[in-house]
């Protein structure tokens, strides 16, 4: 056993780290603001009515729906209130391939079945619809490639190329990664795809007018990882957008599906009852939730607004994860520190060449031996040689340092884990060592991040791999 005296001399006396959990998990779920909090108690005394038949609460639904509306810069009779984003992202899957099927089958437009493309490390509200649909042999897909120097598609161009002309229903790309942060070129795209439909409907011929003029394939991008992080306005050329409320400091339940005007007297019912949400989503409103929602939505329009050419909220976000990042490198990494505990920290999302959400930071406990068997570089062994046991090692201590309940963050994400390595299927596609990745931790901050929480959660980090290392001293 490690005596107290062996422990490195800057951490001895500091193995026990504060108590009071630090949240760095805003990926998941934010905490309430305070005006939307309150906006929702205000409603649940004021707008307990059902907004059919009662005007002022219907006005709560509505102002909330134009405050929603000029955060992402639509209209306000483009944007259905739903209860999230998995409800969203499911309503737009199943939309495209609504409408393929639907086209006119006696003028032959029906060639084969209908053709989903989407990037590879779409979240599971997509992903499973989607692999739902090809198990009954009702869809085809074309999962898009990541490139590891952006963390998003390798180039536009490979999405033009993997479209088919009758065939393709339905293009699908987050707007940003809950993992990574890594952000894709959304307008990009919609531009291209505006201009494929144009080009191909020059040479169409009368037997496959009815897809030519249907508008297909739709455009929907998953954005509940960037609303209210980054700057998020519709671009031309986009059919479908989703968000979720408790994404940026709204309630949890409530969230929208923007549905474009060209796309909206086309859309079909997710579920089938009443009239509301002018007949396309069955279900009385929730009227204290989405007043909240419409509070979250002002407060971040404003916390994103240019003040000289800056957007606030964004540098702020930028400012604390990078000061995390660099005190976390500097305190595990340092070589006494390092040398007693066997582990290295890396930084996973570091892409050179393209941005980042602010506020993400996604890292690796790594061991010490593997990096010293990769020849002392910085970089993991890929080799099937290298110990099992410093990799298992690892992702122990990772796992001990958040069951300690002193840092809420996230190992990755539940959604993407790989069922045999336990490693991010999202950081595998994004390029990242298969090693770090089974060893990842994705830290993220938010508004009310302090430099407090940076320092306290430092602190933890190096007070769970000492005791890690004090309680499994042979290696």
């Amino acid at each position: 056993q490690m005596s107290h005296q062996q422990l490195p001399r800057s951490q001895q006396h500091k193995q026990e780290a504060t108590k009071t959990p630090i949240y760095l998990d805003y990926n998941a779920t934010s905490p309430m603001s305070s005006q939307s909090r309150d906006a929702v108690i205000e409603a649940m005394y004021t707008g307990w009515q059902n907004p059919s038949v009662c005007s002022r609460t219907r006005s709560i639904v509505e102002v909330a729906r134009k405050s929603v509306a000029d955060l992402i810069g639509c209209q306000p009779a483009e944007l259905i209130f739903t209860s999230g984003g998995t409800e969203s992202n499911n309503w737009a899957v199943k939309q495209a391939v609504w409408m393929y099927r639907n086209l006119d089958r006696a003028e032959n437009a029906i060639v084969g079945r209908p053709h989903v493309v989407a990037s590879c490390i779409e979240h599971d509200s997509i992903r499973k619809p989607i692999e739902r649909l090809l198990a009954l042999g009702l869809v085809d897909v074309t999962w898009l490639r990541i490139d590891s120097s952006t963390g998003a598609l390798a180039n536009v161009g490979d999405l033009v190329a993997a479209l088919r002309w009758r065939n393709t229903c339905l293009v699908t790309v987050m707007w940003a990664n809950n993992e990574t942060g890594a952000i894709f070129p959304i307008a990009e795209i919609a531009n291209a795809l505006s201009e494929w439909r144009r080009l191909n409907s020059l040479t169409v011929d009368s037997s496959c007018s009815s897809y030519a003029n249907s508008g297909l394939p739709l455009f929907h991008t998953d954005a509940c990882q960037a609303v209210g992080k980054v700057p998020v306005k519709v671009p031309n050329g986009l059919d479908l957008l989703s968000l979720a409320g408790h994404k940026f400091q709204g309630p949890k339940g409530v969230g929208a599906l923007y549905c474009s005007a060209r796309l909206r007297a086309k859309l079909a019912p997710l579920l089938l009852g009443g009239g509301q949400e002018n007949g396309v989503r069955a279900g009385t409103e929730n009227t204290p939730g989405l007043a909240g929602l419409g509070a979250a939505a002002r407060l971040s329009k404003t916390q994103l607004d240019d003040v000289d050419g800056r957007q606030p909220l964004m540098v702020q976000l930028a400012e604390i994860r990078d000061q995390l990042r660099d005190r976390l490198l500097n305190s595990i990494n340092d070589p006494e520190m390092s040398e007693f505990t066997g582990f290295r920290l890396i930084v996973n999302n570091n892409f050179p060449n393209g941005p980042t959400l602010p506020n993400t930071l996604n890292v690796s406990v790594v061991s010490t031996k593997l990096l010293q068997s990769a020849g002392q570089s910085k970089e993991l062994a890929t080799d099937n040689n290298t110990d099992d046991m410093e990799l298992r090692e690892a992702a122990l201590a990772r796992n001990y340092l958040l069951s300690r309940g002193r840092i809420l963050a996230s190992a990755g994400s539940a959604c993407h884990a790989a069922a045999n390595s336990g490693a991010s299927a999202v950081l595998l596609e994004s390029g990242v060592n298969p090693m770090a990745a089974r060893s990842a931790v994705r830290l993220s901050v938010g508004p009310d991040t302090t430099i407090d929480d940076v320092l306290g959660a430092v602190e933890e980090f190096n007070a769970a791999l000492l005791q890690w290392r004090i309680e499994h001293p042979s290696r």
